[in-house]
């Protein structure tokens, strides 16, 4: 990407003229292991000639594109500079009239959360180190990762979306351990401690616990003598899970790129990224095609280098690329059209970084489209 946007003069605007281009994607390689089992990456990689600008968010509800065309719609991207959107592809006229107009069609898949998940599959709600059923936080509704009704059921719907809908791309959410982290002072949570949980754990372990004693002192004694080795079960949950998404897309759809949206921690609050969010980049790398940090600078009150200082991190420590997923929206206070082109140019220099997500429609305004074509051309 810093080759891209070190040009100037006449081949920068070769490449702002690239973005109205279709994306050709490279073939899928397919590694196979020794007894014939996918492994590692196998979906399609961006062209690194032309980087990725996807709005998140899209909506045909949005006043700027309530009763237009598909081909006025197609219009307004164009002149944003978009060449990749999230939430376009169910509707199947407009995804049709975008995709043969170079627009690259991405969803959004939320894994470990959802309320009724609670009601549906009981055993999903979290029980924390306290013993207490794990409360909703705002909207967030947090799910164990480690029932398997719940797993089995996403694995299920993940298929059907890639059956069902046009995609190029599907970037998985909720991919972790409950945690609300979109501000300076994150809710670091420990979870889960009911008895299926931990039975599941010593049986995948070897390490015996007496579940009679209840959760809170499970969670003492865990804490106490196995903190470790806890900390990596619940990353192989993770990990397990997204291997098993990525056989699907092998298997079945290998032409669709796998992402995955990623808290956007390195080391921080002693290394609760895998302590407490169970992400391990590193792990993951092996099934996952690009990682998007979600690296809202305001709202986790850091500048705006620390959304290339991120993103690098993630790409060395995973060893793919990445394609940041900046904010738009002003939260928690004003975010103004010059902070936001300078997080665009941040994002889109960052080492391995494949292009940006805009988070989302609603935060992005006049000025800030203007802010994004000006960091564009640059």
């Amino acid at each position: 990407m810093k080759n891209v946007f070190g040009l100037s003069g006449s081949a920068g605007i070769l490449v702002f003229l690239m973005f109205f281009s279709v994306l050709e994607l490279g073939a899928c390689s397919r590694q196979e292991t020794m007894d014939g089992e996918p492994e590692g990456i196998k979906g399609e990689t961006v062209d690194s000639g032309v980087p990725v600008i996807a709005l998140y968010g899209f909506s045909r509800d949005d006043p700027r594109f309530k009763d237009k065309s598909g081909e006025e719609i197609l219009d307004i991207l164009r002149r944003w500079k978009i060449n990749a959107v999230f939430g376009a592809h169910k509707d199947k006229e407009l995804a049709a009239v975008l995709r043969n107009g170079g627009i690259r069609l991405y969803a959004e898949f939320g894994v470990f959360a959802g309320e009724h998940f609670w009601t549906e599959f009981p055993g999903s709600r979290p029980v924390t180190s306290e013993g207490k059923l794990l409360e909703k936080i705002d909207w967030y509704a947090a799910v164990n990762p480690s029932c398997e009704q719940v797993r089995q059921e996403r694995l299920q719907s993940f298929a059907e979306i890639l059956e069902n809908y046009p995609l190029d791309g599907i970037w998985l959410d909720f991919i972790r351990w409950p945690g609300r982290w979109e501000n300076p002072e994150p809710q670091l949570l420990s979870t889960s401690f009911d008895a299926p949980t931990l039975q599941k754990f010593s049986r995948d372990t070897g390490i015996e616990l007496d579940i009679e004693l209840g959760p809170r002192e499970n969670a003492q004694v865990i804490g106490t003598r196995y903190r470790e080795e806890w900390a990596a079960w619940r990353c192989r949950q993770v990990t397990g899970w997204v291997a098993e998404a990525r056989e699907i897309v092998n298997k079945e759809f290998p032409e669709i790129q796998l992402g995955l949206f990623g808290v956007p921690w390195t080391n921080d609050f002693d290394n609760a990224i895998i302590g407490n969010m169970g992400q391990d980049y590193q792990a993951l790398g092996e099934y996952i095609d690009v990682f998007s940090p979600m690296v809202y600078h305001l709202m986790c009150g850091r500048n705006v280098a620390w959304i290339s200082e991120v993103a690098a991190w993630v790409q060395k420590t995973s060893g793919q690329d990445v394609l940041p997923i900046i904010q738009t929206v002003d939260e928690p206070g004003e975010l103004s059209a010059d902070e936001f082109g300078e997080a665009v140019r941040d994002a889109l220099g960052s080492p391995g970084s494949k292009g940006v997500i805009l988070f989302n429609l609603q935060g992005l305004d006049d000025r800030k489209i203007k802010a994004a074509g000006i960091a564009l051309e640059q």
